[in-house]
């Protein structure tokens, strides 16, 4: 299978031919890569047959092995108080909870926002903040799309 270009549609509705001038790369984030490939017939045989894919390469590893990953964040503002976090800085810290031996396995992120944020302004006391929590997980965790 080789790419030479694409094909789309711009803003005015006009089909848009580009060529590569060395070599096409498609992404579409870790599920939507994977069912990208898997689709266009490069993955498990087995699997492609079964869902009436026409099979182009079977290359097992395809969709094996993805992990969701559990995140959230908070943004908040505090009219006064310290600063917890340097200005224009993001500290993390990674934290074993024991549930996995001794691997890590939740990240927080912290860092500190612009009270312009919040339509409060320039100046102003006090300071907001971005919380991000993310689950870590190893890749041994994976299961299969």
């Amino acid at each position: 299978v080789e790419a030479k270009g694409v094909e789309y549609f711009d803003s005015y509705g006009d089909l848009v031919r580009a060529k590569a001038k060395e070599e096409v790369i498609v992404s579409a984030g870790t599920y939507g890569s994977a069912k990208l490939l898997l689709l266009s017939g490069l993955g498990p045989s087995e699997d492609l047959s079964s869902l009436g894919i026409n099979i182009l390469k079977n290359i097992s590893a395809v969709g094996k092995n993805l992990v969701d990953h559990f995140y959230t964040f908070f943004v908040g503002y505090n009219p006064a108080g310290e600063n917890i976090v340097q200005p224009s800085s993001i500290q993390i810290a990674f934290i074993n909870s024991g549930v996995h031996g001794e691997k890590i396995d939740f990240e927080i992120a912290f860092q500190k926002l612009p009270p312009t944020f919040f339509n409060i302004p320039s100046g102003s006391p006090g300071h907001a903040l971005v919380v991000v929590v993310t689950q870590v997980r190893n890749t041994s965790a994976g299961g299969t799309i």
